[in-house]
C-alpha cells in the first residue's frame, strides 16, 4: 500500500472493534479532511479567543497553513530538518498564541511531548495533527488541547471530487 491517497486493491481489513484506535476523547467530529479538521478547530478556538500568530512546522503542506491564512491568522514556522535523525528548531520565545505539532513517519525518538508540555505551560493552545502517528503504539500528547488528522492518508476513503473548500 502507499501513503499518499494513492491505492493499490487490499484484502487486508481494518478492525474497527480496536477501541484503543477509536479512542482520541470524547468530542470527536468527522471531516473532509486535516485541512477542514484544522479549519474546524480554529473556528473553535477563535469563539473565545484572540488569536493573533501560529506556530507551524516548516516541513509541511501548504494546505495545512491555508485555514489558518483564511481566518487571519500570522503563521510562522519553525524549522524541521534531518541530521542523524528528524530535529526541530524551536523558539520557544516566539510570540505565538497556537502551537501546531506534528509527529513524522515513525521518528518517535523526536519526541514532540517535550514542545507540546513546554508550550502548554506558557499558555499557548497546543493543536496536534496526529495523521502520521495514528497507527503508532503512541498516537498523542495527553497535553495537546485538540487533535486533528487526515485518515485519508492511510486508508481509501470514498469522498466527492467537486465540494467546497471547508465541508464539514
Amino acid at each position: 500500500m502507499e501513503i499518499g491517497s494513492e491505492y493499490w486493491k487490499c484484502e487486508e481489513k481494518l478492525n474497527s472493534n480496536n477501541t484503543k484506535f477509536w479512542d482520541f476523547g470524547k468530542d470527536n467530529k468527522f471531516t473532509l479532511s486535516g485541512r477542514t479538521s484544522i479549519y474546524y478547530v480554529l473556528e473553535n478556538i477563535i469563539r473565545e479567543n484572540k488569536i493573533k500568530k501560529a506556530y507551524l512546522p516548516s516541513y509541511s503542506c501548504d494546505s495545512m497553513a491555508q485555514p489558518f491564512l483564511d481566518l487571519g491568522i500570522e503563521v510562522v514556522y519553525y524549522d524541521v530538518y534531518y541530521n542523524k535523525g528528524l530535529k526541530y528548531n524551536i523558539n520557544f520565545d516566539e510570540d505565538i498564541d497556537i502551537f501546531l505539532a506534528m509527529n513524522y513517519f515513525g521518528y518517535s525518538s523526536t519526541n514532540m511531548d517535550i514542545y507540546i508540555k513546554k508550550f502548554k505551560e506558557k499558555g499557548k493552545i497546543i493543536i496536534e495533527d496526529i495523521t502520521h502517528s495514528i497507527l503508532s503504539s503512541k498516537i498523542y500528547s495527553e497535553f495537546s488541547d485538540y487533535l486533528v488528522g487526515s485518515l485519508r492518508k492511510w486508508f481509501p476513503i470514498a469522498s466527492r471530487r467537486n465540494c467546497s473548500k471547508y465541508e464539514f
